[in-house]
């Protein structure tokens, strides 16, 4: 297990835009499972008036995505050997294939990703 503290370390992105809140598995080079908490405190609700529809809740999908780019980076950089933050480097999430999103995540939700 990979706790949130590890995670910001780990991650270049800063608060707010770590998307990771805990990984609970872990295979260096092969697999992954990363979750993050849904809350209706995000910076993503901020414009959503109190009494709004329901479906105004629904979590941005390009977060959802973002989080599982963050969590594809965190199996990436713990499967290297050693890894030394450079700063001409920087590791991008530019493509996805076979993604299925399914429904929606509203706040209470816990989002789990596997990647593999």
């Amino acid at each position: 297990m990979i706790e949130h503290s590890e995670i910001r370390a780990i991650l270049p992105q800063g608060h707010p835009m770590v998307l990771v809140d805990r990984v609970v598995s872990l295979e260096p080079g092969a697999s992954i499972v990363g979750i993050k908490a849904i809350s209706g405190s995000e910076p993503c609700y901020c414009e959503v008036t109190p009494g709004s529809e329901a479906d105004r809740f629904a979590y941005p999908t390009s977060l959802l995505v973002e989080s599982f780019g963050q969590t594809a980076a965190v199996l990436w950089l713990k499967s290297l050997k050693s890894f030394n933050r450079d700063p001409k480097h920087l590791l991008m999430f530019v493509a996805a294939r076979n993604v299925k999103i399914e429904g929606c995540a509203f706040p209470g939700d816990v989002d789990r990703k596997s990647v593999v």
